[in-house]
């Protein structure tokens, strides 16, 4: 449960009791587990506020399952996510990419891009709302954490001094990716069919594009890079599971 805790308190929001934590690599496996869990209380609050609600309103009710999944998380990935675009998009050098990464402050591009994967989260999930097909979230956000893993197992990191995401790139190993991509494959296939698992697939592809720039900017991955990978993919879950159904 140590490497449990350590997953939970890197991906989420939410406090858990003095527990100790176990080492940041050992973690890795357990990040999918996480994010099935996260995606699990988005999806009752949905659930909750669609019986609560005396109007039928998908708009607000999708509305809802956004701001929970920020909670949640408390914007972690998204401020990865912003982070990332404001390095990428401004075509600098390297290490002014780096820079840029580490800066708090957020750019055009990360302001952007935020509201540009809020908003399809947003049309996605009320299409998934009013076609009663909700359940997608908990794969979105399982896949999603899955991808972290990956590109932590297949990229090396890309700050030579080390940085908030060190520990678990530098130590991933190749079993820490096959875990991860099995407990996606099987949350996935189990609620949503062999949909969910082309979604892991065509998840997989984004994720690995995602690292592919990463590599060729900065040559691998920050913490900000898995944070935007883990946006990217959920959101391109979510917007692909509203397209198929």
């Amino acid at each position: 449960m140590r490497n449990f805790v350590t997953a939970w308190r890197t991906l989420t929001a939410i406090p858990l009791l003095d527990w100790e934590e176990g080492p940041a690599e050992h973690s890795l496996p357990w990040f999918p587990v996480v994010g099935f869990l996260c995606g699990l209380m988005v999806y009752a609050a949905a659930l909750a506020a669609g019986r609560v609600l005396p109007v039928d309103w998908p708009g607000g009710i999708a509305l809802l399952a956004v701001v929970t999944g920020v909670v949640v998380t408390g914007g972690l990935h998204l401020d990865g996510l912003a982070d990332a675009a404001d390095a990428f998009f401004s075509r600098s050098s390297r290490e002014r990419m780096l820079e840029i990464m580490k800066d708090s402050r957020v750019g055009t591009f990360g302001v952007l891009m935020l509201l540009g994967v809020l908003a399809c989260k947003w049309i996605s999930l009320t299409r998934l709302i009013e076609d009663g097909q909700l359940v997608w979230l908990l794969p979105a956000y399982t896949i999603s954490r899955a991808m972290q893993v990956e590109l932590a197992v297949c990229l090396p990191y890309a700050r030579e001094e080390g940085g908030t995401a060190s520990e678990y790139v530098r130590n991933a190993l190749n079993g820490h990716r096959l875990v991860a991509l099995i407990v996606a494959a099987f949350v996935a296939t189990l609620f949503c069919g062999l949909w969910g698992f082309a979604a892991l697939a065509s998840g997989w592809v984004v994720a690995r594009a995602v690292g592919a720039l990463s590599r060729r900017n900065v040559g691998g991955v920050t913490g900000d890079v898995l944070g935007a990978c883990s946006e990217v993919t959920e959101t391109w879950v979510l917007v692909l599971s509203a397209a198929i159904i």
